[in-house]
Order: structure tokens, then C-alpha cells, then sequence
């Protein structure tokens, strides 16, 4: 829908489609990267940082016992600066840029939930640090993802259920909310929190009163002046209100 229309203007029917519009939003999160298209797909960032989420029962305090097998498998050190973090190393030898700065090398972080969910989700997330030389970069780009594919081996112990990879995003959003006689709210602005390309979540300072909305995302050129419909599927209030809607692309 042109977001024109749901201010009360005119406008033509967007060119973009639906399924269309969703892989826009998702693609927009890794400009130049890769978004992952499973959720078993190893993600990238634009600035070359490889992302991994999925679901597990482990407890936080088992987790480090889990992942005592990974220093040994892949010569990495590893640290836990709190409860719910930890962080693998590996250090290579300086490039040419690099002679007078930290000594540099690879790092894996691994994310874990608060406590208090039966199912929590891990986010596995690695990259490079410093300057280090073409031989490490070159052979940490196939040893990065299969660490973190090892680290997820060992942690996930459940199917993911979800049909489709969540990424993280900030992209700022309106949410238009339309009742069942055609009538259309006035936009409540908020900030999503992630995005996959069968939905999205997102907080606004005050509850939806509608169970369907239109969302426009801001900032992303390919959906720029449409929104895309919305059924809301769950909504928590705190001082915030963090909710969850699933676009209704089939309509």
C-alpha cells in the first residue's frame, strides 16, 4: 500500500510485490553482505563479520563445559568476560599497516540468553580484529564459519521452528494501524528490533489497537513510500512495547 494513501493522499499501486518488499527489508540489513537465507545459513555483515542464531536448552552456567572441545579443535583461547559471553581468539602475525598496533587475529563471540526461558537463543557472531597479515585473513575466511558452525554443533539441541532466519535491525518504522471498517490510526513510530522475510519485530511507546497494520520501514530505498501489511502476533508492554507481527504477503 503507498504510504500516500494511508495519509489520506492519492497514489498509484506500488510496483513492488509483497514477497518482494520483504527480501528488500532483509537484504537491507547486510548491505554488500549476505543475509542468511535458512536458518542453518551462516550470515554476513557489510563490514565482514559473520553472524549465527539458533535455539538451545543449555544452560548458561553448562555452557563453557559444552565448548571445552573448541580450543582444542581449533587452537583458540577463549575467556568469559560475564555469565552470558564468551569470546574465542586466535592471534596472527601483523600486515604491513599493522607494525605498530595490537597484535591482531581472529575473535568469536558467542551470546547467550538471560536466564528464564525453557528455550533460549544464542548468537554466534566472528570477524577479524587489527591488521593481520594476507595469509591469516585468507585462510580465516573458510576457518571463521566453520568454528562457528562447530560452536553451534555442540549448543543446539533443538529445531529451530521458525521458517525463516531473524536478523538484527534498527531501521526506524510507522506503524499504521487499520480496523475492520477500513479506518486507519494515525502513525505510532518506532524502531524494529529484527526481521526476517516472513516478519518482523519492533517497540513503539504505546500499544497496538488493531490486530492488522500497515508497517513502513524508513532509510531502506527499495521500500521507500510503501507499506506492507501486518497481522500482530504477540505484544509485550514494559516501558516499552516490544511486538511481533507476520506480514500477510498472500492477500
Amino acid at each position: 500500500m503507498p504510504v500516500a494513501r494511508l495519509l489520506g493522499g492519492t497514489a498509484a499501486d506500488p510496483a513492488i510485490q509483497p514477497v518482494d518488499f520483504a527480501n528488500a527489508v532483509v537484504a537491507a540489513t547486510a548491505p554488500g553482505g549476505h543475509a542468511p537465507q535458512t536458518t542453518t545459513d551462516i550470515g554476513r555483515t557489510a563490514d565482514g563479520a559473520w553472524v549465527c542464531r539458533f535455539p538451545t536448552t543449555v544452560a548458561a552456567q553448562m555452557v563453557p563445559f559444552k565448548l571445552t572441545v573448541i580450543p582444542g579443535l581449533w587452537g583458540v583461547t577463549v575467556e568469559q568476560p560475564d555469565p552470558l559471553r564468551l569470546v574465542f581468539k586466535k592471534h596472527g602475525s601483523k600486515g604491513l599497516l599493522g607494525a605498530f598496533g595490537k597484535k591482531p587475529g581472529l575473535e568469536v563471540v558467542v551470546q547467550l540468553a538471560p536466564p528464564g526461558r525453557s528455550i533460549g537463543e544464542v548468537v554466534v557472531t566472528g570477524g577479524l580484529f587489527g591488521n593481520p597479515d594476507q595469509a591469516f585473513a585468507r585462510a580465516a575466511e573458510n576457518s571463521i564459519p566453520q568454528l562457528i558452525g562447530d560452536i553451534r554443533r555442540e549448543l543446539q539441541n533443538v529445531e529451530d521452528r521458525r521458517k525463516h532466519p531473524r536478523l538484527p535491525a534498527s531501521f526506524p518504522v510507522s506503524i499504521y494501524p487499520i480496523h475492520s471498517d477500513g479506518g486507519i490510526d494515525p502513525p505510532l513510530r518506532g524502531i524494529c528490533k529484527d526481521v526476517s522475510v516472513g516478519g518482523l519485530s519492533f517497540v513503539v511507546p504505546t500499544p497496538l489497537r488493531t490486530k492488522y497494520s500497515y508497517v513502513a520501514f524508513e532509510g531502506i530505498k527499495a521500500v521507500a513510500g510503501v507499506a506492507i501489511l501486518m497481522r500482530l502476533v504477540r505484544s509485550q508492554k514494559g516501558d516499552e512495547v516490544l511486538a511481533a507481527g507476520s506480514y500477510r504477503t498472500d492477500l
